[in-house]
């Protein structure tokens, strides 16, 4: 990842004079304020070209593995967006990690053309470490669909980078009642629904997206309708803005995203700022 630097807009020499990346996971184990998007706290880590991991710890869910930050490791569903290192290189010590500390075989979601690299890559290092390494590893196609729990799903969709690459949405999944069963008493519904009638309809509704490194023709496919409608879109503005000629991409997007695209890029503006100044008073005390 780092031999193509200037990809992100990042000096050749990035490593050896930026220490930001240091600085910054640092900055992890400080106590600074949760941040909260839309009623779930995200946590993590992002520095173009260096270290991505993006974390929503009430779905024990992480956005790509970075270097495997300490927060990442407890969350059992992984969704790795591209083969980049900065994005997939903890995937192994993220595993071994899981196992020393006797949790569950974490579920780990790539893009299909990954599948296998990705066995042969614990395959080595199991051959070298000598240990399991258990997980459970899905592939998945653009726009195919998983099932994390009864109330929760995930579905891939298509991203423009460099390398094959896919972002993900996750929905909830609630059962509603059907209105003309609205009204009915308990053990008349139950009756029906032992009888094989369905009495529900399934509610989804688009809760988080995640991108990954990406152009902005994600924002122009018809097929990731559900990605602008989600409550959190997961973006590396970063990138885009380092493959636009001006910023009319950016302002499309907030605009497909309506008011509440505006309130989120507000907030998150807000928010950074707002943590900047915590770790600066932190390192001035």
């Amino acid at each position: 990842m780092l031999r193509n630097s200037t990809l992100y807009g990042l000096p050749a020499d990035i490593m050896e004079t930026d220490k930001t990346l240091d600085e910054r996971r640092a900055d992890l184990k400080a106590e600074a304020p949760p941040l909260t998007v839309e009623g779930y706290p995200v946590e993590g880590i992002s520095i173009g070209g260096q270290e991505t991991c993006v974390i929503f710890p009430t779905l024990s869910v992480a956005f790509d593995i970075g270097r495997c930050p300490q927060r990442a490791v407890s969350k059992e569903f992984l969704f790795i967006s591209h083969a980049h290192l900065d994005h997939i290189g903890g995937l192994p010590m993220y595993v071994a990690t899981r196992g020393l500390y006797r949790q569950r075989p974490p579920t780990i979601f790539i893009p299909a053309c990954l599948r296998e690299p990705v066995e042969r890559l614990f395959e080595l290092h199991r051959s070298m470490d000598q240990s399991e390494l258990r997980h459970n590893l899905v592939p998945l196609e653009i726009g195919q669909e998983h099932e994390l729990r009864r109330d929760l799903k995930v579905k891939a969709f298509k991203t423009y980078h460099a390398i094959p690459s896919k972002g993900y949405v996750i929905y909830t999944v609630k059962q509603k009642l059907k209105p003309e069963y609205l009204g009915l008493p308990g053990s008349e519904i139950k009756r029906l629904k032992l009888s094989g009638v369905e009495i529900t309809n399934t509610l989804t509704v688009p809760e988080i997206a995640f991108t990954g490194d990406t152009m902005a023709g994600f924002i122009l496919d018809p097929d990731n309708a559900d990605v602008l409608k989600a409550k959190i879109l997961v973006v590396a503005v970063f990138l885009l803005i380092v493959h636009m000629v001006n910023l009319f991409s950016i302002v499309m997007l907030l605009f497909r995203l309506g008011k509440n695209g505006w309130k989120l890029f507000l907030q998150a503006c807000i928010s950074v700022y707002y943590k900047q100044s915590f770790y600066q008073q932190k390192k001035q005390e």
